[in-house]
Parts: structure tokens; C-alpha cells; sequence
């Protein structure tokens, strides 16, 4: 995704920064995909796989013994 502004990719970067800072991962994961900035896009996505883990870490615990 390209566009003429130069600014485009700066401004984008920096509302993943900020939404990095909120919590909402996935929403960030989602502007740095925009501002196509691989290091925030992966440390978005690590933090999200990070909640996600723990949030279902019974299910995933129960799966393991279940098997």
C-alpha cells in the first residue's frame, strides 16, 4: 500500500506506537502492517500472542493432558 504523501508511512507508524501503548495489539498490528514496519508489526504481534496465551493457557493446558 503506497501513497504520495511522504508522511503516510510516519503518521501510521506512530498511531501503531500509540495503540501499542494502549493495549489494542491487534489494532496496531493493523496500522504497522500500513506504515509496512516489520519490527513494530512483530513486537505487535508478539505482545498479542503473548495475551492470547495467557488468556487461554487452561484450554490449551487441558489439550495438552487431554492427548
Amino acid at each position: 500500500m503506497r501513497s504520495a504523501n511522504t508522511n503516510f508511512a510516519l503518521a501510521h507508524a506512530g498511531l501503531g506506537k500509540a495503540l501499542m501503548r494502549q493495549g489494542q495489539y491487534p489494532e496496531a498490528m493493523q496500522e504497522y502492517r500500513y506504515a509496512e514496519n516489520q519490527d513494530g508489526y512483530s513486537t505487535a504481534f508478539g505482545e498479542y500472542r503473548y495475551v492470547w496465551m495467557r488468556s487461554h493457557f487452561e484450554w490449551l493446558g487441558l489439550g495438552i493432558i487431554g492427548c
